[in-house]
């Protein structure tokens, strides 16, 4: 029986150049690399990047990194199990292995062997601060609604964009340099399409940057992670947030802008933290922990964050009483309910 990592390294090259072509992204193969059209967002440039050596995908306008399940997941708008299985269907793959209970059941690679990757570090493009003059300092009622206070957007400087009807995020570096702007669209017709937090443009331009080279809340929450030697890994900016209200002196989390950490980031961990443990604590993609969905997404996370358990204690935030609904963060339903999914997290 074939796991989801096992099908995705049974894909030929010939099988990757035939998926592109059938996802509409006109691919051009070099000796390296497959150079793609931004399918992922419905974008008009080649930015977006198939590495061989590593077999994932870099979109260098928005995205960021992805593997191809994730890829097709993101462009047909289905979940991780049905992106394996479109695949599998497509290639005449069949045996996937189903039926798991607990992310301990699964297949672990190679722990001990494991070495991080060798990356440098280029520092990211710093930002005029001056930019930062042109928002309102508003809060958004939604979100102090849900719990993320006055406070809290001060803190991580969040701001309200009056013209376009957005809330400004700010993306600094891990000395505090301003690098990027996000912005979450409130907008019906910027959501409909699929826009929901995106750069935001500044006279023409851009202001996004990698941020798999970044981790958003590492400098505001620097000291607190290194006084607990914990970090959690979240998703999204916006759990940092919560965090920020659920534990006011003692949020020692950060945002990965996605679902999989880069060698960057776990540069950033390695080499400017302290920390014994890192808690994953990304979004739910599955609608039932006994379902094949849950086991084929909890052998994506053990290939992702598996490999760290040979120099950190790893735990994973794994709903398995289904306390949350699909696409949540483990901050969504309260910080109740985040205490039981913390307390209860399973140790790779």
């Amino acid at each position: 029986m074939l796991t989801a990592s096992e099908v995705k390294e049974s894909l030929t090259e010939d099988n990757i150049l035939t998926l592109l072509v059938d996802l509409g992204a006109e691919p051009d193969e070099s000796d390296n690399k497959i150079e793609c059209l931004t399918v992922c967002h419905g974008g008009d440039s080649h930015k977006l990047i198939y590495y061989k050596d590593t077999h994932m995908f870099m979109c260098y306008t928005s995205c960021g990194s992805m593997d191809i399940f994730s890829l097709v997941a993101k462009i047909k708008e289905i979940n991780f199990a049905q992106a394996l299985q479109f695949i599998a269907k497509r290639f005449n793959i069949s045996g996937i292995r189903a039926g798991f209970h607990s992310i301990e059941d699964l297949d672990v690679v190679e722990i001990p062997n494991y070495q991080p990757k060798k990356v440098e570090m280029t520092p990211l493009t710093k930002l005029d601060e001056g930019l930062m003059n042109g928002f309102y300092s508003y809060y958004f009622k939604g979100w102090i609604d849900e719990g993320i206070s006055m406070h809290t957007m001060d803190k991580f400087e969040i701001k309200y964009q009056l013209l376009d009807n957005q809330i400004v995020i700010p993306h600094r570096n891990t000395n505090g340099d301003l690098v990027g702007i996000r912005v979450r669209n409130l907008n019906q017709e910027q959501l409909d399409l699929g826009r929901k937090y995106i750069p935001i443009f500044m006279n023409g331009k851009s202001m996004r940057y990698l941020t798999g080279m970044n981790l958003y809340g590492f400098y505001q929450n620097r000291e607190v992670i290194n006084k607990d030697k914990k970090i959690i890994i979240f998703e999204g900016e916006k759990s940092v947030l919560k965090m920020e209200d659920y534990f006011p002196n003692n949020n020692y989390s950060v945002a990965i802008s996605g679902s999989n950490m880069t060698a960057y980031q776990e540069k950033i961990i390695d080499d400017l933290t302290d920390v014994n443990e890192i808690i994953v604590a990304i979004d739910k993609e599955f609608t039932d922990a006994n379902s094949m969905e849950a086991q084929i997404y909890a052998e994506k996370i053990m290939k992702i964050y598996g490999k760290l358990a040979n120099r950190y204690n790893v735990s994973v935030m794994w709903d398995s009483t289904n306390l949350l609904d699909y696409k949540d963060s483990p901050v969504d339903k309260g910080k109740e309910v985040f205490e039981q999914l913390y307390k209860e997290r399973l140790y790779i």
